[in-house]
């Protein structure tokens, strides 16, 4: 019995590792992000500024939403690019966003049919 106890894996316990483990990282990410914004704050207006004031807003980031500092640039590149797939889509442009959200959910913005009796 005892090498059937030695065998197993308490897989809660690890759970719980990598959870306080990311934790921990999120909270170094913010803590060292808020000392890059301090420093950022308390340099003269130059370049270094503006990296450390940079590259604190991308600390601060990371520790707020666990994102990796890839999945953060890809995501503000995303962000500030141009859909051309929209503009080829919907008449070059002449529809905005909203006219493609919802043509993209058109099954799921019918209105419910009515019936009547229900109250």
């Amino acid at each position: 019995m005892s090498d059937q106890q030695a065998a197993t894996v308490d897989i809660l316990a690890l759970h719980d590792r990598a959870s306080a483990r990311e934790r921990r990282e999120r909270l170094g990410s913010a803590a060292v992000g808020l000392i890059l914004g301090g420093a950022a704050a308390l340099s003269p207006r130059s370049t270094t500024r503006t990296v450390l004031g940079a590259a604190g807003a991308l600390f601060i980031a990371r520790g707020l939403s666990g994102l990796s500092v890839r999945q953060i640039s890809t995501f503000v590149t995303n962000l500030l690019t141009r859909r051309k797939d929209l503009e080829k889509r919907f008449n070059d442009g002449a529809h905005d966003i909203v006219d493609a959200a919802s043509f993209d959910s058109f099954p799921a913005s019918d209105p419910p049919s009515y019936s009547p009796g229900a109250c």
